[in-house]
């Protein structure tokens, strides 16, 4: 979804919105005025979206009388593709106006009622979703200078009847680097419940950041799809999740399938491109018309990425359906930036972390991958490269990241994670958001008592996953 930042819509005639929300009932507005007269005249106006800055087209206004809101005369028509609308032959008098539309929903929100008065000259109404800040304040309440973005969103069963699911779990997560005495980096999360609609809000969201968010129900689980932020942003996601009958843990029904076309930034079909479901198996290339398919697919809400050679990798939320075919086209935006062919000659000297891999591999102990097998692989993620290794076993059933790990002398455990010869303890289950396939220049896979004593982890010796990378610099010529 586009983030837009609210301004000002363009002025109007007399009656405009007010500020603060109000629910939809029209009932309120019979404390307002007076029954109407017998001339007739017409009401007119524009449906604004003040959330992302543009005309509300399909709305669906309605007008009434606020002496008598439910057995007196009312009206109704609907905005066109501008917004703007026309009710003609309204009585003088004074009414009450409001609108529908599904973009309220998106964000559980109700609009506001406001009050017009209808002479011989007719009335001009503004009626508007509010602004950004405003929504946030009434999810989240108003803090003075807050730039935190929300997210507001609706969870149903993955099925066609789009039950509502009350009580699930929503999770947000995303990283943060903390500035002190040394760089750390951390992943805070946060979480809220479905209520009984199926409705959610995630507040207090960091502004210019994208999250990992995903949705869970006992055993039952979304895939994990990734939300960009703005500073005062309200984003709105509609989440499907599978609720079917008993399975085994983390496991959802997998009848889905997928199936599109990937295009480059001029619309053309594009060949080979690598098309992959975020945290599945399932993964294939797209054909000479650019077209792809994807089966047994896990159903709900899932993240499809493509990824091709020149072009900067896209990613979209998708809601695969059991027992049918989901199509979804794949279009990349943007290409990256390459380098007009220079002719050097020399003698090739590695990089550090390729003397580091090469000497390390030459021991001749541990499982080796290096860039030429990678770009071989063509992984969508790190912890693909993992699936090959013997003694590796990698879950990725559910949850933000996945499960690796090695078997150890006294059974499966948590190998040592290692990335430029920096230690994280504690990350190996987030390689993949570590480091990106682009950027290892090698790895190594030990486990159990093959692990050299610089890796072993203290008091014991589960195993590591040693990464070199290329970020100090490419192969020199």
């Amino acid at each position: 979804m586009g983030i837009a930042r609210h301004t000002n819509p363009p002025p109007m005639k007399r009656s405009t919105i007010g500020t603060t929300l109000a629910p939809l009932a029209l009932a309120l507005a019979a404390h307002l005025g007076a029954p109407a007269a017998r001339a007739q005249a017409s009401v007119g106006g524009t449906v604004y979206d003040s959330s992302a800055m543009r005309p509300l087209a399909g709305a669906v206004i309605q007008l009434v009388t606020r002496a008598d809101p439910a057995g007196g005369r009312s009206f109704a028509t609907m905005s066109d593709s501008t917004g703007a609308f026309r009710i003609e032959g309204v009585p003088a008098g004074d009414y009450a106006a409001t609108f529908y539309h599904a973009r309220l929903d998106e964000l559980s929100i109700a609009a506001a009622v406001v009050p017009v008065h209808v002479d011989s000259a007719g009335d001009d109404v503004l009626l508007a979703v509010p602004g950004e800040r405003t929504i946030g304040a009434m999810h989240c309440g108003a803090r003075a200078g807050d730039s935190a973005a929300v997210v507001v969103g609706h969870l149903t069963t993955a099925d066609a009847r789009m039950i509502p699911v009350s009580d699930a779990t929503i999770h947000a997560q995303w990283f943060e680097l903390r500035f002190g005495d040394r760089i750390s980096r951390s992943t805070p999360t946060i979480t809220a419940r479905t209520d009984p609609r199926g409705w959610f809000v995630l507040c207090g969201l960091p502004a210019e950041a994208s999250i990992d968010l995903w949705a869970t129900l006992e055993r039952a689980s979304t895939g994990i799809i990734r939300v960009d932020l703005a500073p005062a942003a309200v984003i709105a996601e509609q989440l499907s999740i599978d609720v079917g009958g008993p399975r085994a843990e983390g496991e959802s029904a997998r009848d889905g399938e997928l199936r599109g076309v990937v295009r480059d930034v001029r619309g053309r079909p594009l060949r080979g491109a690598r098309v992959g479901l975020r945290g599945s198996d399932a993964t294939t290339l797209a054909d000479d018309g650019g077209r792809y398919m994807l089966r047994g697919l896990p159903v709900g809400t899932q993240s499809v990425e493509a990824r091709a050679i020149g072009f900067v990798p896209v990613d979209s939320a998708v809601t695969i359906a059991s027992g049918r075919v989901t199509t979804l086209d794949l279009d990349f935006d943007s290409t990256t930036v390459v380098l007009r062919a220079v002719e050097v000659t020399g003698q090739v000297v590695y990089d550090r972390a390729l003397r580091e891999f090469e000497a390390a591999r030459s021991r001749g102990v541990g499982h080796f991958i290096d860039r030429r097998t990678i770009e071989m692989r063509d992984p969508v993620d790190p912890s693909d490269l993992l699936r090959s290794v013997g003694g590796v076993h990698v879950d990725a059933s559910g949850g933000a990241d996945r499960v690796i790990t090695v078997s150890g002398p006294h059974g499966r455990c948590t190998p040592l994670l290692v990335v430029d010869g920096a230690r994280w303890p504690h990350w190996t289950n987030e390689i993949d958001r570590v480091v990106r396939p682009e950027e290892i220049a090698g790895m190594a896979v030990y486990t159990g008592i093959e692990t050299p004593m610089l890796y072993r982890a203290t008091g014991g010796d589960c195993g590591a996953i040693v990464i070199w990378t290329r970020r100090g610099g490419k192969v020199k010529r």
